[in-house]
């Protein structure tokens, strides 16, 4: 009775929520109408066996498996499931091998020589001739990395290496601004080389301290060619990686299942009986609906707590209420995610660094941290704080209440987090000017100030001011566990994830749920 109760409670102050709160809505669509609903494959998978089975809550979009398309954690925890890379992380923060077995560093650290497990194969599937998958190659790393300096692809993985590795600014510099392929010299990137099937060495221009880091990102996984060839929408809806679990089905963009790789690294077939045989991946960017399903038992873990919930859920000690803490687990990931708002230099308004910087000044942290209700917020970071009266008179004659066509914009990316905090930050400065809140992925010459999410992938990443920054909010990161499920693998990286040794138990048969 008293979990019943305490689920009705819950239900209820998260729908209230979400009417009172939530600025923008979500209208979830199935992009794929002929394929079966989520509930009918996850009923046809139930008759098999409700054992052995991770059922995860992501709240934000996965966009999609092409990981260099990833560019949130929710897609990026799915990547590295499904791939990996020369090397990974372990839950200290510290590189572990992968793909590659071993590895040497020159004595000048600009030469790095990778020796690739020769045992791992790819997942089977029809893109290989046979079905079967073939055994990865040095030089699928190779053309991995050639590919991120394509035009046809975001920047973020090259990003990454372009300052390091040597040659790959020339080869990244030419792919993107060079129009007619015909008219490129370059053909490779020179510090990359594939010396034999299992051997890969890079060159480094320079020092790089978080080269290795770099290394285990979503970013530099590999994949084979013959995926990106023989399908219309390459890895994007049907990954293949040679990870510890392989792409099984979906059911537009809400429910992905994932079956385990029985061929991954077994090194006790008893062992291998006992973890997870397939992990279901239900994606709602729906607070309500995700923590409707957690309570009622259908999923194991919600990955990351959305704003709502964590009104809800933590209190001010940053600990979960005490009313849950014999049915959940509340994880707490204190190392910070950052929120930055940048302004925009070429904006159509002639605005300029005073502009932003008398922006980032009348923001009352106080008030917006207690509206939001999340007791790790912290701001870390605010631009100028000297007074100008002048600018400010400025912003409130240029976006006076009332007046056509003349607002206030500021744009977020996709993250929930991200889209709750902007619309609080909108809120406080309606009371001063017509302002409005835009849900938009880049800069546009109307849009003076921007909001969104750094994801950190190295121990030095985004530690440095950006260029525009007026304002850095830090946040932590929890997830929430069923008392049902040990073992699962986090550490202080938001898209890094580790299922290999996660247990479950006792899972709630499907025919007991409510859709």
């Amino acid at each position: 009775m008293k979990s019943h109760s305490i689920t009705l409670w819950i239900l209820c102050m998260l729908l209230l929520q979400a009417c009172s709160s939530r600025t923008i809505e979500t209208v979830i669509v199935d992009n794929q109408p002929d394929t079966p609903s989520a509930p009918e494959i996850m009923e046809a998978a139930d008759q098999e066996s409700i054992d052995n089975v991770l059922r995860i809550g992501e709240v934000n979009n996965i966009t999609g498996f092409d990981p260099l398309f990833a560019l949130n954690p929710a897609s990026q925890r799915a990547i590295q499931l499904i791939y990996e890379g020369l090397v990974t992380l372990d839950e200290q923060d510290d590189i572990k091998p992968a793909i590659a077995k071993r590895w040497q560093i020159s004595s000048d650290s600009l030469q790095y020589t990778f020796y690739l497990d020769k045992s791992t194969y790819y997942h089977d599937d029809e893109s290989f001739n046979s079905g079967i998958g073939r055994r990865v190659r040095a030089s699928d790393f190779k053309q991995a990395f050639e590919r991120m300096a394509s035009r046809d692809v975001p920047p973020n993985a090259a990003e990454l290496f372009v300052d390091h590795i040597s040659g790959f600014e020339a080869y990244s510099y030419e792919q993107r601004e060079v129009y007619q392929p015909e008219e490129r010299t370059l053909d490779q990137i020179d510090g990359i080389q594939a010396n034999n099937d299992s051997t890969l060495t890079f060159t480094l221009i320079e020092r790089d301290p978080d080269f290795l880091y770099k290394l285990a990102s979503p970013f530099a996984v590999v994949y084979p060619q013959e995926a990106l060839r023989r399908r219309t929408n390459g890895l994007k809806d049907h990954p293949v990686g040679t990870g510890p679990f392989s792409f099984g089905a979906s059911s537009g963009d809400t429910l992905y299942i994932l079956n385990r790789n029985t061929d991954y690294r077994i090194t006790d077939e008893n062992e291998v009986l006992q973890k997870p045989k397939r992990v279901e991946i239900l994606n709602l960017e729906d607070e309500a609906r995700i923590f409707r399903q957690f309570a009622l038992g259908r999923l194991n873990v919600i990955m990351e707590l959305g704003p709502q919930m964590i009104q809800t859920l933590v209190n001010s000690d940053n600990e979960l209420e005490i009313s849950y803490r014999e049915q959940y687990e509340l994880g707490v990931i204190d190392h910070k995610e950052s929120y930055i708002v940048r302004y925009n230099p070429n904006n159509k308004h002639g605005l300029d660094s005073r502009h932003a910087s008398t922006l980032a000044n009348i923001l009352p942290f106080d008030s917006l941290k207690a509206n939001l209700g999340n007791p790790s917020l912290q701001l870390i970071y605010q631009a100028d704080g000297q007074d100008d009266e002048s600018s400010l008179d400025d912003l409130k004659q240029r976006f006076t209440q009332g007046r056509e066509g003349q607002s206030l914009i500021l744009a977020f990316g996709s993250d929930l987090s991200a889209q709750l905090l902007s619309a609080q930050i909108i809120n406080q400065y309606k009371k001063d000017f017509k302002a409005v809140l835009m849900d938009q992925r880049v800069f546009s010459r109307n849009i003076f100030l921007y909001l969104d999410q750094q994801t950190r992938y190295t121990p030095h990443h985004q530690t440095e001011t950006l260029p525009q920054e007026i304002l850095r909010f830090d946040k932590d990161r929890y997830y929430l566990i069923n008392n049902n499920i040990d073992g699962i693998g986090f550490n202080s990286y938001s898209w890094w994830l580790n299922l290999n040794d996660a247990r479950v138990s006792e899972n709630v048969p499907l025919s007991n749920h409510v859709n």
